[in-house]
């Protein structure tokens, strides 16, 4: 158990003021619905819109060599996932809004000659 003076606890409860909120840029989430709340508001549209500037490096439609990679493969599952509504609390259309070349990327891989004949394989 963490004791009253600790550090993480006095950095608690200085968020407790607003001023100190405002100052930071910080806050405290309390359950699951405010953390996904928190991180739909902040950390996953951040880390969406870094995702598609580099697709956008990589020329806009792979993320490496022009060419279907593990890359493309891994931010298709991610996309994927966010955008299945699978997740409470996270809006399903989040990817559609925040990084919309993503949303195409996601097309386009599960377009893919071989992705889509994995799927098919599969029943899915």
């Amino acid at each position: 158990m963490l004791s009253n003076r600790s550090s993480r606890v006095v950095a608690a409860r200085r968020l407790l003021r607003r001023r100190h909120r405002d100052e930071t840029g910080l806050f405290l989430a309390e359950g699951p619905q405010a953390v996904r709340e928190a991180l739909a508001a902040g950390p996953i549209p951040r880390f969406l819109q870094q995702l598609e500037a580099r697709l956008k490096s990589g020329g806009g439609e792979w993320f490496v060599e022009n060419r279907l990679t593990v890359a493309d493969l891994k931010c298709f599952l991610w996309t994927r996932w966010l955008k299945s509504g699978a997740l409470d609390h996270i809006p399903a259309d989040i990817v559609d809004r925040q990084a919309p070349l993503l949303a195409k990327h996601l097309e386009r891989v599960r377009q893919h000659p071989r992705i889509a004949a994995y799927y098919a394989a599969r029943g899915k």
